[in-house]
């Protein structure tokens, strides 16, 4: 999954992907989440594309630190949010939008310094896993394990489903791949539902975890 595919995504405004409200997973996970571990997080929103999410969370945190590959995409969330914000450019290949409470890292979330990210209370994967391939989001899982040490939480949602129906992206995630990824850290099975996705109407089963 080359970096253009999603570049063009966004150029061409083919962003299916994106939600215009609050999630609702997030929606019943964030309260107990304060209420347990934290009242005033800082929340790391890998692949966060401009979604609405980053303003509830906002709403409830320290700090959020976004990762956004498409320029359009960090430029879009502040003018759609009503948000006033600046730019720094950190290097060639990363930029940095700022506005509150919020920074929106622009740039490959592997080529970030991982110093940005060592404050950490709670990652929030809604979609980011399940948009890479094996390879890429094996190094995704890779950055989490790093990340996931004291008692920070990551919150992550999969689909999973038959994927000789469907190439991706989205691509399905089994339970077993998660597990045996997270099998030194402790996992917790949040919830389940299902849906039906696409023209062909294909089997989504939506999963919720809790890591730490």
């Amino acid at each position: 999954m080359e970096k253009d595919f999603w570049l063009s995504k966004w150029e061409m405004n083919q962003i299916g992907f994106h939600q215009d409200e609050y999630n609702p997973n997030l929606m019943e996970y964030l309260p107990h989440y304060l209420t347990d571990h934290h009242s005033k997080p800082n929340v790391l929103v890998p692949l966060c594309g401009k979604t609405k999410d980053i303003i509830y969370l906002a709403n409830h945190a320290q700090k959020i630190i976004g990762v956004e590959l498409a320029e359009k995409a960090c430029h879009d969330f502040f003018i759609e949010n009503a948000l006033q914000f600046d730019v720094q450019e950190v290097n060639e290949n990363i930029k940095v939008y700022r506005s509150l409470n919020i920074e929106l890292y622009c740039g490959d979330i592997f080529n970030i310094d991982e110093n940005v990210f060592k404050d950490i209370d709670l990652i929030y994967d809604r979609a980011s896993l399940v948009a890479l391939p094996q390879e890429m989001r094996t190094k995704l899982y890779q950055l989490y394990k790093k990340l996931l040490k004291n008692d920070t939480r990551l919150y992550a949602i999969t689909f999973e489903y038959d994927q000789s129906q469907m190439q991706g992206p989205p691509f399905s995630i089994s339970t077993n791949e998660f597990e045996e990824e997270f099998k030194n850290f402790h996992l917790k099975h949040l919830s389940s539902s299902k849906t039906n996705f696409g023209e062909n109407k294909i089997d989504f089963h939506h999963h919720t975890y809790e890591v730490r």
